[in-house]
Parts: structure tokens; sequence; C-alpha cells
């Protein structure tokens, strides 16, 4: 049997190997996950194996204009919401997306 979550996939594997982490290799911007428009890429490393785990294409300008326009945008509606509204922020991103869609 294969369960799937937003950003990891476990397996029941009677050796329990460990599976991977996947999908950090985007940015959440405007409630979507996008690549990164940088020609630059980061190189996380295991620090006990000293290997590169994955390469992540970095945010540029671009990105970064987009990111603070739906923040800006998206403050307004977080302002004018009740605090149990707000409390949603300490959730799992994937239930507040939810809730933000709705507005």
């Amino acid at each position: 049997m294969t369960t799937t979550t937003p950003n990891r996939t476990t397996s029941s594997n009677p050796s329990n190997s460990p599976v991977p982490y996947t999908g950090f290799d985007r940015l959440f911007i405007g409630g979507r996950w996008v690549t990164g428009r940088s020609e630059h890429k980061l190189q996380p490393i295991n620090p006990y194996r000293q290997e590169v785990i994955m390469e992540i294409l970095a945010a540029d300008t671009r990105d970064l204009e987009d990111a603070y326009q739906e923040a800006q945008r998206t403050q307004v509606v977080w302002a004018e919401a009740l605090p149990s509204e707000r409390s949603l922020d300490s959730k799992r991103p994937s239930e507040c997306s939810l809730w933000w869609r709705k507005k």
C-alpha cells in the first residue's frame, strides 16, 4: 500500500526504508506552486553524506515582485478577517489555501 501526502510518499515497506521528500523544487506564490524563474540553482547538501539533495531553481526579481504583489493584495482580505479566521495561519498550508479560495 502507498499513501501520498502533499510532499511525501510513504510505503508500507517491511524494511521501513526512508522515502525521500518531494515537491520542494517550487515556490508558493499566490496560492499556487510555481517554478522559480532564475537561472541560478540552489543545491542543498545532505550534511551527513555531503551529497547534493536536489537542484532548485531560485527566485528572481520577477518571482519576488509576483510574491510581493500577491501578499499586498491578500493582506487586505486578511486584515478584514475575524481572529478565528486568522488562526488558520497556524494550520497546515493546504487548509489555509482552501479557506482563502472560498473568499
